[in-house]
């Protein structure tokens, strides 16, 4: 076991240097596993064990939902719709005080409930907003900070492709985690406007004045309404058990690809480029999925499952603050490592242990609301200073960051709120787990 330990050790420091030194992630975890193996077993042993699991892997029929779901986030960006979206919310809100930020954060709910990525989403914010933001004088803290955690959002509703990846691995239904993630994406939205209110409130901002360009209600209604519709029709199939997640996921995007049509935005010249940016990042995340399964066999043959059983097993102490502890290791291992890459790592092996400890759970319930908990956590290390993915994603956009020290130590200070009011999010779910299916029906 103690050579075992090391082992493990070791993987694990060559893990974290390997990526720090910005070498991809997926080929880190397979470099690691096959080094692994042939160190612990002989390199034979790979022949076998490698030779069917990629198949094995891609031929999985839920895994299908991915290339489907990142097709539509992708024709989303490229139809402008996150910029629709930005300009009804705009509409709504720009009168009150900090209405800015607080139609970022409903722009990215709505955005991210068509692209899935958290990046993605912050990527597009900041490209449509930042100007607006700058326009009516908004400090960088505000609409730095709103932005990054706006871009979180998208984690806990379909089609989050880390979501749907967790319940695969975790052999939980799908539609049950998404049921599970309705409270806490509501309570997130709800903190993140508490927080824009509480700082315009101690630095007030003028209210924006209306132009006459501004566009009417009816407008933004009318701008807001494909995203409703779209929404109402997934959400009620998926519901109401007339399809399951995989059509879901092809009648969303058929139905984006449609309207992007409709409106005149899809042309044979950029369907080419969305398809190819779609199978690029479809087979980035397949090579995650893989390079997470050649790391686990590894793991598996130095008892890493065993290990983790043994110590939480054998730990004395209560077991939410045990799982706090672990969701706090995780908050640091996503300082380097993305959320789907921890996800695929560590779940598979935690997990087991998890559901053995005495919560007055069954495995079921405990499965979706660990997950709950984990996505809340791995999402947090996309705005965690100074490596958050968002933050850099905000500052190489925002030229007046990148160009400016004290902008940049502004946006840390932004997103600060929006990191410790998170921190409540995770206590009320970790103490009140039955708070999370409040919206099963």
């Amino acid at each position: 076991m103690e050579w075992n330990f090391i082992q493990i050790f070791l993987s694990i420091i060559f893990l974290v240097a390997l990526v720090i030194l910005r070498i991809p992630i997926a080929y880190v975890m397979i470099l690691v596993g096959i080094v692994g193996v042939g160190l612990v077993d002989g390199i034979e042993i790979l022949h076998f064990q490698l030779r069917d699991l990629a198949i094995a892997q891609f031929s999985n029929y839920d895994l299908s939902v991915v290339p489907m779901f990142i097709l539509v986030g992708i024709i989303a960006q490229n139809i402008g719709y996150g910029e629709r979206l930005f300009k009804a919310f705009n509409k709504i809100f720009r009168t009150i005080p900090g209405g800015l930020a607080i139609a970022t954060i409903f722009t990215a709910a709505g955005f991210g409930s068509i692209s899935g990525s958290s990046v993605a989403t912050t990527s597009t914010l900041s490209e449509i907003s930042i100007k607006e933001f700058q326009k009516f004088n908004y400090p960088p803290a505000l609409y730095s900070g709103s932005i990054a955690a706006g871009g979180t959002l998208g984690i806990l509703i379909p089609p989050s492709i880390v979501l749907i990846v967790y319940s695969i691995i975790a052999e939980v239904n799908i539609i049950s985690m998404f049921k599970a993630a309705i409270i806490p994406f509501l309570l997130a939205i709800i903190f993140f406007i508490s927080v824009i209110v509480i700082y315009v409130l101690k630095n007030p901002i003028e209210s924006p004045k209306i132009e006459e360009e501004d566009i009417s209600n009816f407008d933004a209604f009318k701008l807001l309404l494909p995203i409703l519709t779209l929404i109402t029709i997934i959400v009620s199939g998926l519901v109401f058990g007339i399809y399951t997640i995989v059509p879901a996921a092809s009648l969303s995007a058929l139905l984006v690809l449609i309207y992007g049509v409709f409106i005149g935005k899809l042309n044979y010249r950029n369907m080419k480029i969305i398809m190819l940016t779609t199978a690029k990042l479809s087979g980035m995340i397949y090579l995650i999925i893989f390079g997470a399964e050649v790391l686990k066999i590894f793991y598996a043959r130095v008892d890493f499952p065993q290990f983790l059983s043994h110590i939480i097993g054998t730990s004395a102490l209560d077991p939410l603050l045990l799982i706090f502890i672990i969701l706090l290791i995780f908050i640091v291992l996503g300082f380097i490592l993305d959320s789907m890459s921890i996800i695929l790592i560590f779940v598979p092996f935690i997990l087991p242990p998890i559901l053995n400890l005495d919560l007055n759970m069954d495995q079921e319930t405990m499965k979706i609301w660990f997950g709950i908990l984990m996505l809340i956590i791995v999402e947090l290390g996309l705005i965690t200073p100074p490596v958050g993915l968002n933050i850099n994603t905000i500052a190489k956009i925002d030229l007046s960051i990148s160009n400016n020290i004290k902008n940049q130590k502004s946006i840390y200070r932004g997103v600060l709120p929006f990191f410790f009011i998170e921190f409540i999010r995770i206590i009320i779910i970790l103490f009140f787990p039955s708070i999370i299916f409040i919206a099963y029906f």
